[in-house]
């Protein structure tokens, strides 16, 4: 399908009020709690980034739909980064078509995102990101 739009520029999630901002020093139970009921789990990566030093990353991926709004989807994150040693909700794209389902839009975004931060799901290194896509690709839709 490529009647459909994609928006990378920052966005709020409709789910935190003015006083929860994305970054938090809630627990991650407390921040998994906060999820609307209708928050779609797409799955997990762990990676590790290695410059001067090294630490962990650790991403859960949501789709949320969005009611009322210009875009019918949201691609975001909960994201724990080891160097700053905390969880933190990140707003990643939103897309715009007529789409059936979720798997489609789901994939789309995912490898849209993974492109923009440059991921070569080629990599070994990058397998993570990589079983994400191949899991969503064997999931029946009505699952999603």
């Amino acid at each position: 399908m490529d009647n459909y739009s994609l928006d990378f520029s920052s966005y709020r999630l409709p789910f935190l009020d003015d006083s929860e901002g994305e970054e938090s020093d809630t627990d991650f139970e407390s921040l998994l709690e906060m999820l609307p009921n209708d928050a779609i789990t797409l799955g997990r990566t762990t990676s590790e980034v290695v410059n001067w030093t090294s630490w962990k990353m650790e991403d859960l991926f949501f789709l949320l739909p969005l009611q009322g709004e210009e875009w019918n989807l949201a691609l975001f994150r909960l994201s724990w980064d080891d160097n700053w040693g905390k969880w933190q909700w990140v707003a990643d794209c939103r897309i715009k078509g007529e789409f059936s389902g979720y798997k489609m839009p789901a994939l789309i975004m995912l490898k849209a995102l993974f492109n923009h931060f440059q991921i070569d799901l080629s990599m070994p290194t990058n397998a993570a990101y990589k079983n994400l896509l191949n899991g969503i690709k064997r999931m029946p839709d009505k699952f999603l």
